[in-house]
């Protein structure tokens, strides 16, 4: 079996990039026909032919054609995909899943149609393999769908049809001899867009609460018993300053170092 294409830092345009990754990425755009390699041979340049390699690429796919490559992102996966593709053979037409049904947000969610689609999003990264059995379509497995497929720039909401692209896309990222289905998975970490709205408003609220940690040190510091003696000295101080040469000052404006100078010369 090949060896995965992986990208170890992202490539694109104005972007520090990994030789290695150049010369891995140059390479199987050529095995595309992507990518014409000049006479001198590939080199490890991200050069114009590269990016405009990629974002033909990106088009094919109906990727957002931005020349740029992520780790685990998009364009790498199916880049992945169509080499697989290339090497075994495969015919032109798109793979499908047999589902009877529309699975996810506002569709029928058969059990059986949803564990397939679970199991598929789990090989392409996207659900737990702990979850995957499950034939209950519960908001974690909605949000799945929908990180899923605005990764994959894909519209229609968060389902999936019958005979659609998302069909075909999820179908070609989860095949079972895919090599690169663990490693991905293992990326793929969920970014907080996929948590719940109720989630997120409970842990702002809770973030308000207690407050950033600057504040927080803040407070903890004024609550202690020698900092309530210092306040109460200074604001006393204050007090015979401003009776004593008829002016009018605001505790929390100066300094307590400043205040404690008015006291020795007080004295």
């Amino acid at each position: 079996m090949r060896r995965m294409f992986s990208l170890s830092r992202p490539l694109g345009e104005n972007v520090r990039v990994n030789p290695k990754d150049v010369h891995l990425t140059k390479k199987a755009l050529e095995r595309l026909a992507l990518y014409q390699a000049p006479e001198s041979g590939v080199t490890d340049i991200a050069d114009t032919e590269l990016i405009e390699g990629l974002k033909t690429f990106q088009k094919v796919n109906q990727l957002k054609p931005d020349g740029m490559m992520q780790p685990g992102g998009p364009t790498e996966r199916l880049l992945n995909s169509a080499l697989w593709e290339q090497e075994n053979d495969e015919p032109d037409t798109q793979p499908l899943f047999d589902l009877s049904a529309p699975v996810g947000e506002n569709s029928p969610n058969n059990p059986k149609d949803v564990r397939a689609v679970k199991r598929a999003l789990s090989l392409a990264g996207y659900e737990q393999e702990s979850d995957a059995e499950g034939g209950n379509a519960d908001k974690e497995f909605i949000g799945n769908i929908r990180l899923f497929k605005s990764d994959f720039n894909l519209s229609g909401g968060n389902r999936i049809g019958v005979d659609d692209r998302p069909n075909a896309v999820l179908a070609r990222l989860s095949r079972p001899n895919l090599p690169n289905r663990k490693i991905l998975r293992a990326r793929n970490l969920k970014p907080e867009s996929t948590r719940s709205p109720k989630r997120q408003l409970a842990q702002t609220a809770a973030f308000r609460r207690r407050g950033s940690p600057q504040k927080s040190a803040a407070k903890r510091h004024q609550a202690t018993p020698q900092a309530k003696r210092i306040a109460k000295r200074k604001n006393e101080i204050l007090k015979n300053i401003q009776s004593d040469f008829d002016v009018k000052l605001n505790p929390g404006a100066v300094p307590t170092d400043l205040v404690s100078k008015f006291a020795l010369f007080r004295m």
